[in-house]
C-alpha cells in the first residue's frame, strides 16, 4: 500500500500546483491559494489564510481478510466570504457556500490527477458547513482511496 503520508503529501502539492485553483483564488480573492497537510482542528484557519485547502489523515484499513487495502483522506475547503450580493429576482445570495464548493470541485480533480496510478479514488463523501463559523465556510471531502492487494505482499503494508 502506498504510504498514506505521501499519498497527503502528494495531494497537497497537487493543489498547490494548480492553474486552475490558483486562477480561481486570485479572480475571487485576490490572493494565493493556502494549502495546509493537517492543522490544529482546535483553531479554524484565520481569515488570511483563506482561500485554504486542508488535507489530512482519517484511517487506514488492511488485513487478511479483506480483498483491498484503503486509505481515507480528508480535505476541506475553506474559505471566507462575507459578500452577500442580491441576484435580480431579489434573493439574496450568500456567494461563499458557493465558492468553497467550485474549490472542493477543482481539488477533487487534483486528487484524482495525482494520486498514484496504482491507487483508485472509490468514494467521495461531501459534508458543507454552511453556517458554523459564517463568514468562515467549507466544503470538506473525505475520500476513500483504495489499492488492490498483490499475491506476495503483507495485507498490512
Amino acid at each position: 500500500m502506498a504510504a498514506i503520508n505521501d499519498v497527503i503529501s502528494t495531494i497537497c502539492a497537487g493543489i498547490k500546483d494548480s492553474a486552475d485553483i490558483a486562477s480561481w483564488s486570485s479572480a475571487n480573492y485576490g490572493r494565493v491559494i493556502s494549502v495546509f497537510e493537517n492543522c490544529d482542528p482546535r483553531q479554524p484557519p484565520p481569515e488570511d489564510a483563506c482561500p485554504l485547502v486542508i488535507v489530512y489523515h482519517l484511517a487506514k484499513y488492511a488485513g487478511a481478510n479483506s480483498q483491498k487495502k484503503a486509505l481515507s483522506i480528508g480535505v476541506a475547503c475553506w474559505v471566507y466570504d462575507p459578500e452577500k450580493p442580491v441576484s435580480a429576482e431579489g434573493v439574496v445570495r450568500f456567494e461563499g457556500m458557493r465558492r468553497a464548493e467550485e474549490l472542493r470541485d477543482m481539488a477533487e480533480d487534483e486528487v484524482i490527477e495525482h494520486i498514484p496510478s496504482a491507487l483508485e479514488l472509490e468514494d467521495v463523501e461531501t459534508e458543507f458547513n454552511p453556517q458554523m463559523d459564517f463568514p468562515l465556510v467549507s466544503a470538506e471531502m473525505k475520500l476513500l482511496i483504495t489499492e488492490d492487494k498483490l499475491i506476495g505482499q503483507s495485507p498490512f503494508k
